[in-house]
């Protein structure tokens, strides 16, 4: 117990002695805690990272993507999906707009494909920089 007999412990975590009593309220509160521990394991499995997944056709395109794009520019260098189309080696691996670009490069983040892993950088003018380095 804390200061004055008050529990720094949320009412949850304190262990109550099972209610005898037939009341309608504590009935009632009994079935809201129930479903306030039920949501908080929802929210908790929510929270964890769920692994990102590419299908096998985003994975080849990646494979040729990714070196055409790190030969062009190099490992330190971060362009956006837009600036990355300008590069004629790109142009030639990849038929798509920045747009797709930018989301098949958000789905391949972190994720090493062809000794090469993509990079989430900073956001200029609503537009994300990307980078492409070597994993080696």
């Amino acid at each position: 117990m804390g200061w004055r007999g008050v529990s720094s412990r949320p009412l949850a975590a304190r262990a109550a002695p099972p209610s005898t009593v037939d009341d309608p309220i504590v009935d009632r509160l009994d079935t809201l805690i129930a479903e306030i521990r039920g949501l908080r394991e929802v929210l908790a499995q929510a929270r964890s990272p769920r692994p990102a997944t590419l299908s096998r056709a985003d994975r080849d395109r990646l494979a040729r993507l990714l070196p055409a794009i790190a030969g062009a520019i190099g490992s330190d260098n971060e362009q956006t999906a837009a600036e990355l189309l300008e590069i004629p080696a790109v142009r030639l691996v990849v038929d798509l707009d920045a747009a797709a670009l930018g989301r098949l490069l958000r789905r391949a983040t972190g994720i090493p494909i062809a000794g090469y892993v993509v990079t989430r950088g900073t956001t200029e003018l609503q537009r994300v920089l990307w980078t492409v380095r070597a994993t080696v």
